[in-house]
């Protein structure tokens, strides 16, 4: 039987479950982190959350595989800042697609509903950010969806300094 898959604007009614995605990402990105020694609970702020949900400049798309949500994708829209003077632009701020669906269409779908929401938002740019250990996060960005680096943030642990 075929699987069923689509995205869609996540809605008020999908707190929960893009709540639980928020935290499966967290695990999945701070369990890899060098820097990070804190305990793996995580939980977002569901007044954030709301306000998230029903922003005129941000949105969350989900990926939903056979009625289950395994993805989402979550943008901002920015005013020009320190970040990116040049203009407006929307910002990937999360992005996270369980393992088992990684290699299916519906990232890339995400991707595409991203654009069109920033365009509808009269954004000139797209930005988002990879961990330097996150390979495929770094080649979905250069490779698939044509991305640039623009940026490069070193960090170094100053307890460990002489």
């Amino acid at each position: 039987m075929k699987k069923m898959s689509l995205v869609r604007e996540a809605t008020i009614d999908d707190i929960n479950e893009v709540q639980e995605l928020w935290r499966r990402l967290l695990v999945d990105q701070m369990s890899q982190d060098i820097y990070y020694h804190g305990d793996m609970k995580f939980e977002r702020d569901r007044k954030e959350l709301e306000e998230k949900l029903t922003s005129e400049w941000s949105k969350i798309f989900l990926y939903i595989e056979d009625g289950k949500p395994v993805g989402f994708m979550e943008v901002e829209k920015h005013y020009p800042d320190f970040n990116f003077f040049h203009d407006y632009y929307a910002y990937v701020l999360h992005y996270y697609v369980d393992e088992a669906y990684r290699k299916a269409a519906g990232s890339v779908q995400m991707y595409i509903e991203v654009v069109k929401w920033a365009k509808e938002k009269e954004c000139k740019y797209l930005e988002a950010d990879a961990f330097e250990y996150n390979k495929k996060a770094r080649t979905i960005l250069e490779g698939i969806v044509k991305m640039k680096p623009y940026r490069t943030r070193f960090v170094r642990c100053l307890e460990k300094t002489v």
